[in-house]
């Protein structure tokens, strides 16, 4: 039989994640590259980042947030 890599906490914790950056895009009516360029990011990095989101860094995260125009308490979805 072969071996699975059991779903753990963190891949569901990443996928909410990469979920809820996509979801809060289509609501500002832009894609993941426009999101990358708001936030001055290269369009591959935040696919790269998308892929692995343990890899976005704090103030990635405070770059979406501004551009989300998230309020104090939905910044908490990021941080």
């Amino acid at each position: 039989m072969p071996r699975t890599k059991p779903l753990g906490t963190m891949t569901e914790a990443n996928e909410r994640l990469r979920e809820e950056i996509r979801h809060r895009s289509k609501l500002q009516g832009m894609g993941i590259p426009n999101l990358a360029k708001r936030i001055g990011m290269p369009e591959s990095t935040m696919y790269n980042k998308l892929r692995n989101p343990n890899t976005f860094t704090r103030g990635d995260f405070m770059k979406m947030a501004a551009v989300f125009k998230l309020s104090e308490e939905e910044r908490g979805i990021f941080l």
